[in-house]
């Protein structure tokens, strides 16, 4: 055995390692190696060092690296890729002063069929903490680490856990050395040693092992507590059948309280249904006991909560699904507080819109008498005790309908009053439209795009940036009032110093005190003004301070700074998603050029180009951009770093896409072979397929869309091209570049930056992303959401994982994916639970990653304009000394001059390529934050819904979050293979 042997009480205590044997130094090693320098760990003051050595004793199955996530500190030295059949030991170390390390690093099998993570902290105050988990069940790490408790001192007996089982061989301040075996699975063949087998019958359990098995209602063979409980669960509340964490977890260790209250419910289920638990939510109170997990036809079942806090009482609410089509609900809501009459109300069939809501304007159960039957809830029940206890005996109906989507939001009077008289002005203005031709009347029920719709490029500057000064409230307006008073105190300081020495350069003495005069009176009006402005915006902050207060408590609206208004705090994806097919479909007519899909093509004169990319001649213009992204993935010299003729199999790829990309060409290359696009001169770079290419290619559109400089560049490249067909019609159809085409073009471009028809139609397109990553991103989350399939959800969550971050700046991207979709769950639950601290961590987090973003842009264009200045300087020494009249450069002199500036260039590349990403980062968070509030604020679908998409939403950020980038982009040559690659798949070929 490996493990130390620990004799009876009252002898002397003994080690044996037989795994171990004394280096020269007289250290201790595994199998001859010599893991750490045990008895002193080096680095600075205060640094921990945690040191695990992992036995795999499931026989064959190989653990890969999966993820880490780290709190403080990271590996100390490579990290470890592989867990086979031989002992492994990782080491992990702070890295800073103070700090600690700590965080949870996870493998799996090739077929992600098993899993093996562990969680650890090693702080410098408070003690030492380690558990692991191995199997087929994918928990949540986060969850896992959240409840991470303290070691057991060297020489207790084993701790175990699911498939894991581990001690503590030393454990000192500074250094925590812990072993930790990976079991063998149920079954196998495989026999442990007899006296390990004999220590794992007596170990104990790891109490957060214990916490999960409360959670889902499981009992162990030996539920012996491991030591205390270090850290509760992170989530409120919140529980699924998916296994999220909740205060039912704890529900088994709550003690009876001074002052309990209880809840009951016994239900006759006389439907057809076989209900399952599918979530719940509390606000106050837990289960008393084990939750119920199921509701079977015709028979009963009894439900119990009690409240589980002094002086809390009980609140919450609680639904199950029906197995067979996961449509048909059974919810109930409940209160019993400590003060006043508890409230409940319950539906069968379709759940309520805003079960949440329900929960406080439920009926109080005092008011009921007798048998209650509510129209159109499928339920019957009658309230038999009150008090303390609240018992209610409830039936749950035979006929039951199942829910329908169409139904959701629920339509009020006045709102179906509205949408007929909208649907009457509809169809006025089709007739008026229709009448005078020339004219596309287009509208959007979007509020979004009616908010674009509306602005009028024609309309006054004043009444914008009146809008967009608007202060929300009081303290919103003493703030940008203090802000306006300071920049006219600022401005009139500046005019103060600056005008004297103005003065004084052109005049002298008389100019300075003139200068002076003239300062004095500038400066005095500048802080005049920032005072009266500032006092107007303190005045307008109180006078809009009654209206925010008011949106406030209602919770339903939301402070749009742009527009200066309050704004619904909801949207209708469902509504929206169609909205954005019409509007797009305009679009995509125009990028197939015309093209009838249905239509067959005719015979072309060669296929080459089509067998290159892998489609059919008369595939359309997206069919062909998708396999070509596909083929690009497959076919990248990266993927295939053995094979001598990827580059040039590449290389045919981009230079069949060149043609069949354009319309233009491909009808020439249809018609003539290639002997018809061989004389193709003007090159030009799709700016679509270059940002495509360089973050990430087609497999993170779904998830970001079209980058907002993609777009942007897309449009001048468009303008640009227009430009130069144009100037060679005016030329008269002569070859070669007009003259000053893009000197002229680039200050056409700089005077209509501030176009607003250009930047309507860029926000529309912005618009149409954000709904579209939206409708992706439920469509992912609907195989948790919708089909309760959560292990085939996080099965394939971490190969899609383990695909996409081998993509460009595939990690990047999934960490930065992930940051948002976590920090938007997190506000989601925050907001849920009403707990004014844990919605200011939550928002807190969020600003901070906001002010991260915006510094590390400042900062890269800082570097940028650096770097440009040195390559000029490098430059204007070549030409200098090459116009010199007196100096005659020789050409090894005049080679060693290019050979500087392409060395000053490339030397540059990772600096101008950090800049791209940064400003890209900037522009994927702000665009996934509006997408996830799409997603969970989304009135199309009813609040259990919206509630199991962000649970799904924090395990899929988890799972992205946890991805390790694996290219070093500080490198040039590594920053010039991905601009290259970029540029080379995006330049098309243009007649």
């Amino acid at each position: 055995s490996s493990f130390a042997r620990i004799p009876p009480q009252g002898a002397v205590a003994w080690h044996i390692w037989p795994l171990f044997t004394p280096s020269p130094q007289g250290a201790l090693s595994v199998g001859g190696a010599r893991p750490a320098d045990l008895p002193v760990c080096g680095g600075p003051m205060f640094s921990r060092r945690l040191t695990l050595t992992v036995q795999n004793l499931t026989g064959r199955t190989a653990f890969l690296f999966g993820g880490e996530w780290f709190e403080t500190g990271g590996w100390a030295g490579p990290r470890a890729e592989r867990i086979g059949d031989q002992d492994v030991t990782l080491e992990f170390e702070s890295k800073g002063w103070l700090q600690g390390v700590s965080g949870y690093v996870y493998f799996h099998s090739a077929d992600y069929s098993q899993s093996f993570m562990f969680a650890f902290s090693v702080p410098v105050t408070t003690a030492a903490c380690f558990t692991a988990r191995a199997g087929s069940v994918l928990p949540d790490f986060q969850e896992i680490y959240d409840r991470v408790p303290d070691l057991a001192r060297p020489g207790a007996s084993l701790k175990r856990s699911d498939g894991c089982a581990w001690e503590t061989q030393d454990l000192r301040d500074e250094h925590v050395v812990v072993r930790c075996v990976i079991l063998p699975q149920t079954g196998s063949s495989v026999v442990l040693d007899e006296v390990f087998a004999r220590r794992l019958k007596q170990a104990r359990w790891c109490r957060s092992t214990v916490v999960e098995a409360q959670a889902c209602g499981h009992d162990l063979p030996q539920a012996e507590i491991a030591g205390p409980k270090r850290r509760s669960s992170s989530g409120s509340a919140v529980a699924t059948s998916g296994g999220s964490s909740s205060s039912s977890a704890v529900a088994g260790e709550s003690s009876k309280n001074i002052v309990e209250r209880i809840f009951a419910m016994e239900i006759d289920n006389r439907s057809e249904e076989n209900f399952k638990l599918d979530g719940e939510w509390f606000q106050y109170g837990s289960w008393q006991g084990k939750p119920v997990r199921s509701i079977p036809k015709s028979s009963t079942a009894k439900l119990e909560f009690c409240s589980d806090e002094v002086f809390g009482g009980l609140k919450g609410l609680v639904w199950f699904v029906n197995e067979s089509t996961l449509d048909t609900y059974f919810s109930a809501v409940f209160t019993n507080p400590l003060a006043g009459d508890g409230t409940f109300n319950a539906w069968a069939g379709p759940p309520p819109a805003e079960l949440k809501e329900e929960m406080g304007v439920a009926p109080s159960v005092s008011s009921y008498e007798g048998v209650q039957v509510r129209p159109n809830q499928c339920v019957a029940w009658n309230v038999i005790e009150r008090g303390v206890a609240i018992r209610v005996r409830l039936i749950i109906l035979k006929d039951l309908s199942p829910m329908s989507w169409s139904d959701y939001p629920p339509i009020t009077p006045e709102e179906a009053a509205a949408r007929e008289a909208e649907e009457s002005a509809k169809a006025a203005q089709k007739a008026k439209a229709a009448n005078t031709p020339g004219k596309d009347a287009q509208r959007s029920t979007s509020t979004a795009l009616q908010r674009v719709d509306a602005e009028d490029p024609t309309s006054g500057a004043i009444d914008r940036f009146m809008n967009s000064t608007r202060p929300r409230d009081m303290f919103d307006g003493i703030g940008s009032g203090l802000k306006a008073t300071g920049a006219g105190i600022a401005a009139g300081a500046g005019a103060l110093i600056l005008a004297p020495a103005v003065g004084a350069k052109e005049d002298g003495v008389s100019g300075f005190f003139s200068g002076l005069a003239k300062g004095a009176v500038a400066a005095a009006g500048f802080t005049v003004a920032g005072v009266v402005a500032g006092s107007a915006q303190v005045v307008r902050g109180v006078m809009n301070t009654p209206e925010a207060l008011q949106h406030l408590q209602s919770g339903k609206k939301r402070w749009d700074a742009e527009i200066g208004a309050w704004v619904d705090d909801s949207c209708n994806l469902r509504l929206e998603v169609a909205n954005a097919g019409e509007e797009s479909s305009d679009d995509s007519g125009s990028d197939d050029e015309g093209r009838n899909k249905g239509a067959p093509r005719q015979r072309v004169a060669d296929t080459a180009y089509y067998d290159i990319i892998g489609v059919e001649p008369a595939a359309s213009p997206s069919d062909i951009k998708k396999a070509y992204y596909k083929a690009a993935l497959r076919v990248h010299p990266d993927k295939n770093p053995n094979d001598p003729e990827a580059s040039q199999r590449f290389q045919q790829l981009a230079q069949a896409y060149q043609v069949l990309s354009d319309p233009k060409l491909r009808e020439k290359y249809d018609t003539l072979g290639k002997e018809g696009v061989s004389d193709a001169a003007l090159p030009c770079v799709d700016p679509m397929v270059f940002f495509s290419m360089l973050f990430g290619n087609e497999m993170f559109e779904k998830y970001i869309g079209k980058l907002y400089l993609a777009m942007k560049f897309d449009h001048i490249a468009k303008d640009f091209q227009k430009d130069l067909l144009r100037k060679s019609s005016d030329d008269g159809g002569e070859g070669g570049l007009p003259s000053n085409a893009i000197g002229d073009s680039i200050e056409r471009e700089m005077r209509s930056a501030s176009d607003s028809k250009k930047d309507k139609q860029l926000r529309r397109q912005q618009h149409r992303r954000e709904v579209q990553c939206a409708a992706s991103l439920c469509e992912r989350l609907d195989r948790w959401v919708i089909g309760r399939d959560e292990e085939g959800f996080m099965t394939a969550a971490y190969q899609e994982a383990a695909e996409l971050v081998q993509a460009s700046f595939g990690g990047r991207l999934l960490r930065t994916i992930g940051c948002i979709y976590e920090i938007a769950a997190e506000l989601f639950f925050s907001s849920l639970r009403g707990n004014v601290v844990d919605w200011g961590m939550a928002s807190w987090k969020e600003s901070s990653q906001q002010y991260k973003t915006r510094w590390n842009i400042m900062s890269s264009v800082a570097r940028s304009a650096m770097a440009v200045k040195k390559m000029h300087d490098v430059a204007g020494a070549s030409v200098l000394g090459e116009d010199s009249p007196d100096t005659e450069l020789s050409q090894e002199q005049k080679e060693k001059a290019q050979r500087d500036t392409l060395s000053s260039l490339e030397d540059s590349l990772p600096v101008f390529l950090q800049t791209i990403w940064d400003v890209s980062a900037a522009d994927i968070e702000s665009t996934l934050r509006r997408v996830c509030d799409k997603v969970l604020k989304d009135i199309s679908v009813p609040w259990q819904i919206r509630l199991r998409r962000a649970i799904a939403l924090r395990r899929l950020a988890r799972i992205f979050r946890d991805k390790v980038e694996s290219t070093d982009l500080s490198q040039s040559q590594v920053a010039k293979q991905h601009l290259e690659e970029a540029l080379h798949g995006a330049i098309r070929e243009k007649p």
